[in-house]
């Protein structure tokens, strides 16, 4: 078992020496219908562990090995939509923070693209599901389906550069509701230039294996975990051009532990026409749902027929716009553990309806 909680970097032995740039790879499964007050949380988790050695003077061997925990959640609620129907997000954090998020984040609401990408630092741990997301034709999927991607895998003390081969090989549940299970495999090229305590400036480079495994909701296109793997062993040079070696191994997972259905847009209305403006996927002004004018004054309301409603009937009149929030869906198990100090963020909550 590791141990609780996410160590600094510096008691781990190794210094950070730059930021990684911001990601901004494809991250979600196009074609997925997003509804407003749609919720989704994710959970991300990171281990890696590194060894150098380099031979002394005196023929010993020295060595320092530098770990590395972080976990992490993503979650978020669709709070409505572009002009172009692309969802707008309202996004919560908890956990570890990503290097390439120390800058502050953009004030704008993230938008999730037709392609399923997101550039923005809120979803950098996702890259893992970036990559086995390349190459791959979502509208095809199916159990024997194999594609090729590739992408980048950072560490605070190396970068991979991977390669990844994904074949669909096993599918359970029912027809609307299969869970396609993938193997994937790959190889990476690693550099690095960490900042070590015992050995200064180390340059890494060298290679390594990619395994693991993904887990698609085929009719939801949804990506509901992957769980992946990097082995790598090569060359390290210290500043003095000391020649050594460094082993490597790194773990990524990135998990769906959290969804709860939206409505979606009603297609051919524009968003405050014949229904409130927040129905529609976009916020409604209280004080022109429908229109400024004030209501003509030589019309009246018809005279009610005693009995059709009242207190004795039992029946109550429906507010308009009033919704049922959405149950939590239940999700599939899947083969992917999370640690006991894995964080898990709250969603922001969703749009409240305008009642009329």
């Amino acid at each position: 078992m590791r141990a609780s909680g996410a160590a600094p970097a510096a008691a781990l032995g190794f210094i950070l020496t730059a930021a990684i740039a911001a990601f901004g790879g494809q991250i979600f499964l196009p074609g997925h219908e997003y509804g407003t007050g749609e919720q989704q949380v994710y959970a991300i988790a990171r281990d890696a562990r590194l060894t150098v050695r380099f031979a002394r003077a005196d023929g010993t061997i020295g060595t320092q090995t530098s770990l590395l925990h972080d976990a992490s959640s993503v979650a978020f609620t669709v709070e409505g939509f572009t002009g172009d129907g692309a969802p707008v997000l309202a996004v919560a954090t908890a956990g570890a923070l990503r290097q390439s998020s120390v800058a502050a984040v953009p004030s704008d609401s993230p938008v999730i693209a037709a392609d399923g990408s997101a550039a923005r630092p809120e979803f950098d741990g996702f890259a893992p599901a970036s990559l086995v997301l390349s190459g791959l034709d979502a509208s095809s999927l199916d159990i024997g389906t194999e594609w090729h991607g590739t992408g980048d895998l950072a560490l605070p003390f190396a970068h991979a550069r991977a390669q990844l081969h994904g074949k669909a090989n096993f599918k359970s549940g029912t027809l609307a509701d299969t869970l396609l299970q993938a193997v994937l495999n790959g190889g990476a090229s690693i550099a690095g230039q960490p900042r070590l305590s015992k050995f200064g400036a180390v340059r890494l480079t060298g290679g390594g294996a990619l395994s693991g495994e993904a887990y698609f909701q085929p009719a939801r296109h949804l990506l509901v975990g992957t769980d992946l793997s990097l082995t790598s062993n090569g060359n390290a040079v210290d500043a003095h051009g000391t020649h050594g070696s460094y082993s490597l191994t790194a773990h990524w997972i990135v998990k769906l532990v959290g969804l709860v259905a939206g409505t979606p847009p009603i297609p051919g209305i524009s968003p405050g026409i014949g229904i409130p403006a927040n129905q529609m996927g976009e916020r409604a002004n209280a004080a022109n749902v429908y229109s400024p004018g004030s209501p003509v004054p030589v019309l009246h309301p018809a005279p009610m027929p005693s009995g059709v409603i009242s207190g004795n009937s039992g029946a109550t009149p429906t507010p308009y716009a009033a919704v049922t929030p959405s149950p939590t869906e239940s999700l599939a198990p899947l083969p992917i553990g999370l640690s006991s100090d894995q964080p898990i963020a709250s969603p922001p909550p969703a749009p409240t309806p305008t009642q009329s």
